[in-house]
């Protein structure tokens, strides 16, 4: 008889060939789409109530969701002030008008100017509670928010860090968890409720971490993998308990600041790590830690920029893109060469990772990024500039967010300046295609993965308590958590008792990937009797409709009734 239930995390990968939409058209259509385009979609425009005033300094990016529960989207950002001694940090969230929430801002407290508040914040409901929280590091803390501004149970932590936490189930319990790297060199992972998972802390080389952690199923063994690079000059995959990963770390012979980005690159079927320099040279890997064929490719300066991938050209394989502080942004295919029309001159040093959306309903991904010099450049796929937004006076670090953050149908952009304004951009009505976000946040989705995928989604099927006896009654819940980016999947769950019979339980309603949500179904429910089988029962989910994905099973879930 088992005392306590165990859990089925089932993690649902689509590939991006289920979602490839490769538009052959005539000279005629070309040329109906070229007019729609140019009498339906006019330049972009501020939205009413925008910009708004944060502090002093925004050097992270925002990202954007639910975290009131009124079904349209917040902005959300880590603003620093800088004082005589220290700088502090604030969390700041504001509504689709841009009303600030109540709550907001959230004052996190005050540190030395090295960790003062450079951090990106992500969003995950991290406790499996229906909402949405924001975890984030500042002010020399690690916190986790709930939607009114106040602290979740076990946070903040203290750490001097300028890393972002990245949300995952690394311990396969079903749970989500955070990681983050510190300025002490090390690499944490807690859970929701601020327990260090088993084997972590892990040590690197002791140098500084910036970079934000990316994670993934490098190896294939059905298990996410943590990827961060060092101040030491090393690229580091660590597996969910900590050990590393055979074939890892590896030197890029310079310090690294860029945040690694994962996803096959080379269409091979697995999935490669990228990441930038500051030795002016950007590396790709793949998961055994050999380098892919004709990488690494040169630079005319230091990549701190994270790279995006994506595909820009319609070839139907990703492409890498990524700032760089020579005033440039570069695109290579997965080879290693150069993507006709790229590079292409910024006018300004790019600290800003690239957004890959399509902003003006041509079906084709745009590439935009935010220049120190002030300006949001956006172009198209063959290098030639569409937009240059400009933001008077600023100074800009941060990467674009793009979503439709009021549920319109238009394409919005946010982005915050290091004078403390956030704009947010309206690309106009029928830009929004959630199938056309390749790449559309810094580290591509707001749990701050930094794995193209095409999408992914969590389920956890449950039982309400482990064990039941005649009288009472069972409720199965199924759980599901996505970080966005994706298509719409219908989901079925079963159930077989200790005779073996399978019964078939409630399917879910349609999900639609591309909205970050965490959701929870109460999808069956049964009142024992003393006739019914006793022993164990094992619960289960799946997809309804097959297409080409990978599902990646923690465990069984079960219970047990005994009349």
């Amino acid at each position: 008889m088992y005392e306590e239930p165990s859990w089925l995390a089932t993690r649902i990968v689509l590939k991006r060939e289920a979602i490839m939409r490769r538009l052959l058209v005539s000279t005629v259509f070309a040329l109906a789409v070229l007019l729609y385009q140019t009498f339906a979609h006019g330049d972009p425009v501020l939205k009413a109530g925008w910009p708004v005033k944060a502090n002093v300094h925004i050097f992270g990016s925002c990202v954007t969701g639910d975290i009131v529960g009124d079904a349209n989207k917040e902005v959300i950002c880590l603003s620093a002030n800088p004082g005589w001694y220290d700088w502090s940090a604030s969390v700041y969230a504001w509504d689709r008008y841009g009303s600030p929430l109540p709550g907001f801002p959230k004052y996190l407290g005050a540190t030395g100017w090295t960790n003062f508040g450079q951090g990106s914040p992500a969003l995950a409901d991290i406790d499996g509670d229906g909402s949405l929280e924001i975890i984030g590091s500042g002010g020399g803390k690690i916190y986790i928010l709930n939607g009114d501004g106040t602290y979740q149970s076990g946070w903040p932590i203290n750490l001097n860090t300028n890393s972002s936490p990245a949300i995952s189930d690394l311990d396969g319990n079903g749970n989500l968890d955070l990681v983050v790297g510190g300025h002490d060199g090390k690499v944490y992972a807690w859970n929701s409720s601020g327990t260090s998972l088993a084997g972590w802390p892990v040590t690197t080389a002791g140098e500084v971490i910036f970079a934000t952690p990316a994670i993934a199923d490098i190896d294939e063994d059905g298990k996410p993998e943590v990827v961060i690079g060092s101040a030491d000059d090393f690229v580091y995959v660590r597996n969910g308990d900590g050990t590393p990963v055979t074939g890892w770390p590896k030197s890029a012979g310079a310090d690294i600041r860029s945040s690694a980005a994962v996803g096959d690159i080379d269409d091979d079927g697995e999935l490669e790590i990228v990441v930038g320099t500051n030795g002016n040279r950007v590396y790709a890997w793949d998961a055994d830690g050999t380098l892919v064929s004709g990488w690494p490719v040169s630079t005319g300066g230091a990549v701190e920029s994270s790279p995006a991938l994506g595909d820009i050209d319609g070839d139907a394989s990703l492409e890498v893109v990524v700032g760089c502080l020579d005033d440039k942004v570069y695109a290579w295919n997965g080879d290693g060469t150069a993507v006709i029309g790229w590079p292409v001159a910024a006018g300004g040093d790019v600290y800003s990772s690239p957004g890959l959306v399509d902003l003006d309903g041509d079906n084709a991904l745009e590439v935009a990024v935010g220049v120190y010099t002030g300006t949001v450049r956006i172009w198209n796929g063959d290098g030639g500039l569409l937009y240059d937004l400009s933001e008077p006076g600023a100074i800009l670090y941060s990467s674009p967010a793009f979503n439709d953050i009021d549920n319109d149908g238009s394409l919005e952009m946010a982005i915050g300046d290091e004078s403390g304004w956030v704009y947010c951009w309206d690309f106009g009505a029928g830009t929004y295609d959630p199938a056309l976000l390749a790449w559309p946040m810094f580290h591509h989705d707001s749990w701050h993965t930094g794995l193209y995928e095409g999408g992914s989604l969590w389920f956890i099927i449950y039982p309400e308590k482990p064990s039941y006896r005649a009288g009472e009654t069972l409720k199965v819940y199924v759980q599901v958590m996505n970080p966005g980016a994706g298509i719409p999947v219908e989901v079925k769950t079963w159930m077989k008792d200790p005779d073996g019979y399978l019964q078939s339980l409630k399917k879910l309603p349609e999900i639609d990937l591309p909205a970050v949500f965490t959701s929870t179904f109460l999808i069956y429910k049964h009142t024992f009797v003393a006739g019914d089988p006793d022993g164990i029962y094992t619960l289960g989910a799946a997809l309804e409709d097959p297409i080409t994905v990978e599902v990646f099973t923690r465990d069984t879930a079960d219970f047990t009734f005994t009349p």
